[in-house]
């Protein structure tokens, strides 16, 4: 049974752990070229450092939340921390490129565990409204973190060389993995929670992706799936690309390039602090609409920019951060939706939704990586079809139920 102190702590130390994986991509992206020149590499491998992590997480997610229906959420979101924390370190040591890329993708297992279970110890706590609620406010604090990494970033790498961003994470992240290992509970429900001695079949491998299969045969979990994450893709791909264009062709330094990227985040933060206050009040499916139509205007108006005014970097990012409010309406409240259909299994719906999103952020920074001679008209070309696919599944796909 958890203490009452421990429940108002809990979704709070979610918030930590996720945060820090986020914050563990976007501290370093400011040092992306200067990783480049130090192993004297294209820039096309050094970004692939970025969506190889998020294939970690995707991957890796998908085991987490099944195993953590049988054995709790506390074991598996500690030892992978331990991972990430290990490969973290190991990153500073990378003797070339392709190490740290290696490094990379395995930080990135390990951190799987707290974006996945993050998730789910959340809505273990907290069902309909209030978790959406409770979702926004998580959504507030991890866009702050990565917010701020940038700027922390830049600094760093100017000052003391692209490794302290890695040594800066692994300092954070233990003093997290401390906290975790004495103040969190077990959130899986006494009645709920099955030991591995009376149920060791359901950890072969059939029976932990069994779940996601059932999962996909539904189609509003799909279709709310789509919603919470394609969004994501188009972000990534501006996240992906923003270090070559501001730094490399707009000559922005390092440390000021930090400052553009939080600005990108102002209006997210204010979409959900709004919906904070109107969860309780407004269907989530009005959420969802009002949410894809800020996302269609804002999608057309950075493309119109960024061949208007493409050397203006404080317009791209006004409109850029148009574009990433519309998450904040949408994905909160897609999540609920479908975090509500397999309430028996919350871990791997919880894990299987993790990983989709974290997918398509995959999708989008590996799609920056590949492109020839990357610019923003081609990243605004990405954003609207990203809206767009998400505007056709509402209207085409939506369960007349919902």
């Amino acid at each position: 049974m958890m203490h009452k102190s421990d429940s108002r702590l809990t979704p709070l130390m979610s918030t930590l752990a996720m945060s820090l994986v986020l914050m563990s991509s976007h501290l370093y992206i400011p040092a992306l070229p200067t990783i480049c020149d130090y192993y004297v590499t294209t820039s096309d491998l050094a970004q692939i450092t970025l969506p190889l992590n998020s294939l970690g997480l995707c991957l890796s997610g998908l085991i987490y939340g099944p195993v953590s229906d049988v054995y709790g959420r506390r074991p598996l979101i500690l030892g992978g921390m331990v991972i990430f924390l290990v490969f973290t370190m190991s990153c500073i040591f990378a003797p070339n490129i392709y190490v740290l890329i290696l490094f990379r993708f395995l930080q990135g297992c390990g951190g799987g565990a707290s974006m996945a279970l993050g998730l789910v110890i959340i809505n273990d706590l907290f069902n309909g409204e209030k978790c959406t609620q409770m979702l926004s406010r998580l959504a507030v604090v991890l866009t702050v973190a990565p917010a701020v990494a940038p700027v922390i970033g830049g600094y760093l790498t100017v000052f003391f060389g692209w490794q302290a961003t890695f040594i800066f994470i692994a300092i954070w992240g233990s003093l997290v993995f401390i906290l975790f290992l004495y103040k969190l509970p077990e959130t899986l429900k006494p009645s709920t929670l099955k030991f591995h001695v009376k149920n060791q079949k359901s950890l072969a491998l059939r029976s932990i992706f069994k779940p996601y299969l059932k999962l996909y045969r539904n189609r509003t979990f799909r279709t709310y799936a789509i919603l919470h994450s394609v969004l994501f893709a188009g972000q990534w791909c501006f996240v992906a690309a923003a270090p070559f264009v501001f730094i490399k062709q707009l000559r922005i330094p390092p440390s000021s390039f930090g400052y553009y990227m939080s600005s990108v985040t102002f209006l997210y933060i204010l979409g959900s602090f709004l919906i904070q206050r109107i969860a309780l009040k407004v269907s989530n499916q009005s959420l969802i609409k009002w949410g894809l139509e800020i996302g269609i205007i804002s999608s057309i108006s950075f493309l119109v920019v960024t061949i208007i005014l493409p050397e203006n970097p404080f317009i791209l990012c006004l409109m850029m951060s148009i574009y990433v409010s519309a998450a904040a309406f949408v994905s909160p409240a897609a999540a609920t939706k479908a975090l509500e259909i397999n309430g028996e299994r919350k871990g791997a719906s919880a894990s299987f939704l993790s990983s989709i999103r974290i997918a398509a952020g995959f999708i989008g920074s590996f799609t920056a990586g590949i492109l020839e001679d990357i610019d923003f008209i081609k990243v605004g070309c990405f954003m609207l079809v990203c809206v767009l696919i998400c505007f056709f599944t509402y209207w085409f796909r939506m369960p007349k139920t919902s």
